[in-house]
């Protein structure tokens, strides 16, 4: 009898794993049914140094930002319009326009300014 309760349980177990999987696999499918990359294969770009101006911070702060708050820098750039946003820390980042830093024009932003 216990053999046969572990069978099942197994059997069981191994089938919502399947199912599972299956659904995974389905949502990250499209209805031609071509495969969509998953979030984290597609690679996101960070803002590059010289781009961005990070104003309003203690020194000591610096090390806090991680590379994910550079890709939401470059997520926030607009094309044609200069962006000042709020993070984290008691900070704001000044961000060029995308017509901004290609312009032969364009000199490089010191990274931090501090207070």
């Amino acid at each position: 009898m216990k053999h046969l309760v572990k069978t099942v349980r197994v059997i069981l177990l191994s089938s919502i794993f399947l199912i599972i999987a299956t659904l995974a696999t389905a949502q990250n499918t499209t209805d031609s049914g071509k495969t969509l990359p998953s979030e984290q294969s597609v690679k996101k770009e960070k803002a590059k140094v010289g781009t961005y101006q990070i104003y309003g911070l203690d020194a000591k702060i610096k090390h806090a930002f991680t590379d994910e708050t550079f890709i939401y820098i470059e997520e926030q750039r607009k094309e044609h319009e200069n962006v000042t946003i709020a993070l984290n820390y008691g900070a704001a980042v000044f961000i060029p326009s995308k017509d901004e830093i290609l312009s032969p024009d364009f000199k490089p932003l010191k990274e931090f300014l501090e207070e």
